[in-house]
C-alpha cells in the first residue's frame, strides 16, 4: 500500500530525496495533437504510438466489501488485513463502455408491484381499523 504522505507528495525542486508521487498526471491530448495513436493493454500499459508513456496501476484487494467510499470516484481501505495485492484477474479494456449491472426495466417493474403491495396491505389495514371504530361504537349502544 502506497502511504498516504508518498501519495499526495508535491513535487520539490530543493530536495531531490523528498518522496515523490507514483501517481503522474500524464496529457494524451499531446501525443494526440502529434498524430500518435493511444492505445491500452489489457495489462493496463499506455502507448503513444510505440513508446509506452504511462501504465495504469491495477490492484485487487482480498475483500473489497470492505473498502469504504470517500468521495464519488475514491474508495479506502481501513482494514490492514486487506492488502491490495497485484491485479491477477482484473484487465483493462481499451473501446468498452462499462456497462450497469442493474435492469432499469426490471427494477421498475419490482418498484411498481412493492408499491401496489403497500396500497393493498393499506387498504387492509384501513378496513380492519373501520371494523373495530364500528364495532367499538355500536357495542356501546347496546
Amino acid at each position: 500500500m502506497i502511504p498516504p504522505e508518498v501519495l499526495n507528495a508535491k513535487p520539490d525542486p530543493n530536495n531531490p530525496n523528498a518522496p515523490q508521487s507514483p501517481l503522474q498526471e500524464i496529457q494524451l491530448a499531446d501525443a494526440l495533437n502529434q498524430g500518435s495513436k493511444v492505445m491500452i493493454t489489457p495489462d493496463g500499459e499506455i502507448y503513444a504510438g510505440t513508446e509506452q508513456i504511462a501504465k495504469i496501476a491495477l490492484a485487487e484487494f482480498a475483500d473489497p466489501r470492505l473498502l469504504r467510499k470517500t468521495t464519488s470516484t475514491m474508495y479506502s481501505n481501513s482494514n490492514p488485513a486487506n492488502v491490495p495485492k497485484v491485479a491477477e484477474k482484473s484487465r483493462t479494456r481499451q473501446g468498452f463502455l462499462e456497462m450497469s449491472n442493474v435492469n432499469a426495466v426490471a427494477e421498475l417493474t419490482n418498484l411498481l408491484k412493492a408499491n401496489r403491495m403497500f396500497e393493498s396491505n393499506m387498504r387492509a389495514i384501513r378496513a380492519y381499523g373501520d371494523m373495530s371504530a364500528k364495532e367499538a361504537n355500536e357495542v356501546g349502544k347496546l
